[in-house]
């Protein structure tokens, strides 16, 4: 089961990293294309940088099952 929803959760972000970079150079002038795309995709990096970290501190507080049932909901 954790192996099919890894999956997919793969799908999903590699299908909206595509979407959002044609967004991001479409919404801006030419000039500013490649500034725009890489503002969009700044953003990754820095969530999984501070996102994991994050989770797994509260995850040690107030326990794994806890922090992950409040996850899922």
């Amino acid at each position: 089961m954790t192996l099919v929803a890894r999956f997919f959760a793969g799908v999903s972000a590699g299908a909206a990293w595509g979407m959002i970079a044609g967004y991001a150079r479409r919404m801006v002038p030419d000039a500013l294309r490649g500034r725009a795309l890489a503002v969009a995709m700044v953003g990754t990096p820095i969530a999984l940088t501070l996102g994991v970290p994050v989770g797994t501190l509260l995850g040690d507080l107030i326990g794994c099952a806890l922090y992950s049932d409040s996850c899922l909901c």
